[in-house]
């Protein structure tokens, strides 16, 4: 790999990964429209609702503050979320993978992560998503969400720590002299 092309793939990663967490820092802002006595948690709740009568009851409760509206807008959103991240976090991944040795087994971890994060996460909005717009919960889907959600987290919380570790270790092996210089 040319020294060109691996500038262009980290700014491809950079693109990704802060377009990503822009829509993230955008959905924290915008996520107390959705707290309510019945889901203090917000949306949040909704993910760990776990059954279809549950999921009804937030939805009637974001009906009666007028923020229902807003909910399928808000997944949506969450799932560009998920996407960006993602190809950001395998991009960086596979990039720190390539330099072999133990940083190239925390490229494979980073890597591997993001992609479990993205299937958990997906599986967990696009079974909200579809309660949401059916206005209707339903125990299955429900249950899905909140069953992944514990992996989601873990998947999530690993990922980006790997990621931040390994971008400061390339980082810092990018600035080191070569030997004998």
């Amino acid at each position: 790999m040319s020294e060109k092309t691996g500038r262009a793939q980290w700014r491809l990663f950079w693109a990704f990964y802060l377009l990503g967490m822009g829509v993230f820092a955008y959905l924290a802002a915008t996520h107390a429209q959705f707290e309510t006595i019945v889901a203090p948690g917000g949306i949040l709740d909704h993910q760990s609702a776990g059954t279809g009568v549950r999921a009804d009851q937030i939805h009637q409760a974001w009906k009666d503050k007028g923020v229902w509206s807003a909910v399928p807008v808000a997944m949506v959103l969450d799932l560009v979320f998920i996407t960006l991240v993602t190809i950001g976090g395998v991009i960086a991944g596979y990039l720190m993978a390539r330099a072999g040795g133990l940083r190239g087994a925390l490229g494979w971890l980073i890597l591997g992560a993001w992609l479990v994060f993205a299937a958990s996460d997906y599986a967990e909005t696009g079974c909200q998503l579809v309660q949401v717009l059916a206005d209707r919960g339903q125990d299955e889907l429900a249950g899905l969400a909140a069953s992944v959600k514990p992996l989601k987290l873990v998947a999530f919380v690993t990922a980006t720590l790997a990621l931040w570790a390994g971008l400061v270790w390339t980082g810092m092996a990018a600035r080191k002299p070569a030997p004998g210089v």
